[in-house]
């Protein structure tokens, strides 16, 4: 959904980026899952890693023409949310993101777990577990439930029009 959401954003001819911790492993599936979403569109990678890289990172996607951004889904890019979030802004780089504190700390657009709901599960196992139920009995739980946040203040601060099939079923925060 959110390479979608990127391809949406660089409908208009504006070039796409993801930006990822060089040091997660899982970032090659995840660059070629927004690369084939992409549809044969040029995806531009970032890497990040500490404040210094991402500021780095992002002034280069900026030099790059780069119109939005896909922020990868790691411990230590979250840690660098407020820091990555207002460069995009000062560069003019619509962002793209997978949790609703992204957004909601001025990221253009997130869609991901509903967190809470995720806590409940695992609130859930971890009582079953701690009642005596043997951690290999429990079935696999995957999230099955979705939201997608839309920045509406950010979406003005970057003069985008957003498409409506990107507001579509999200919520708006203004």
């Amino acid at each position: 959904k959110r390479a979608g959401m990127l391809t949406m954003l660089t409908s208009s001819g504006k070039k796409a980026g993801l930006l990822v911790n060089p040091g997660n492993r899982a970032i090659a599936s995840e660059r070629e899952d927004f690369a084939a979403a992409l549809a044969g569109k040029e995806l531009s990678v970032y890497e990040a890693a500490s404040e210094a890289e991402a500021e780095a990172a992002l002034a280069k996607a900026a030099r790059d023409s780069v119109g939005a951004l896909a922020v990868s889904e790691d411990a230590r890019l979250n840690r660098l949310r407020e820091k990555i979030i207002a460069a995009a802004t000062r560069a003019k780089i619509a962002t793209v993101h997978a949790s609703r504190e992204d957004a909601a700390a001025g990221g253009l657009v997130s869609h991901g777990d509903i967190r809470m709901e995720q806590m409940i599960k695992l609130g859930d196992l971890a009582g079953r577990v701690l009642k005596g139920q043997k951690p290999e009995a429990i079935a696999v739980v995957a999230a099955d439930k979705f939201e997608t946040v839309v920045n509406a203040k950010t979406a003005a601060a970057l003069e985008i029009e957003l498409p409506a099939a990107l507001r579509e079923g999200a919520q708006i925060l203004q």
